[in-house]
């Protein structure tokens, strides 16, 4: 399926950056390849939108109905959903599933370890755990 630029990456702007409809989770329904340079699991965002998609407990939101933004010199009200408080998490203990499956191959670009994974596949593994254990990353409020 052929998508263009301006597709995959325009949004309605009050969603979060992990929304269904957000740029990322466009690109992982295609199967886009997520790639991490020199830094582990924790640092990927594609774990927040398996989340938000499988609304887990520890994610709430509130409408930010002060928020705006200006276009053409005129400001405009963008009501936003926020996280109400943020969350520590472990999105490490996937790793041995990820590597078993095949879903991730570790390359080296200079001292740096990457690691490239399918989103689909990725997502699957994610929603898994999710479904078994809704709280399976999640180790406590900030």
């Amino acid at each position: 399926m052929n998508i263009t630029r301006e597709e995959l990456t325009s949004h309605k702007l009050e969603i979060t950056s992990c929304d269904e409809d957000s740029p990322l989770a466009k690109f992982m329904r295609r199967d886009g390849k997520i790639v991490l340079i020199g830094v582990g699991y924790n640092s990927c965002t594609a774990f927040h939108v398996v989340e938000q998609k499988m609304n887990v407990p520890y994610m709430a939101y509130r409408i930010n109905d002060k928020a705006k933004y200006r276009m053409n010199g005129q400001l405009f009200p963008l009501p936003s959903k926020m996280l109400l408080k943020g969350f520590k998490y472990d999105f490490t203990i996937v790793e041995p599933e990820l590597i078993e499956k095949g879903i991730v191959r570790e390359e080296k670009i200079g001292c740096a370890i990457v690691k490239i994974l399918r989103s689909s596949s990725f997502q699957t593994i994610i929603e898994n755990r999710l479904k078994q254990d809704p709280n399976c990353f999640f180790k406590g409020y900030c």
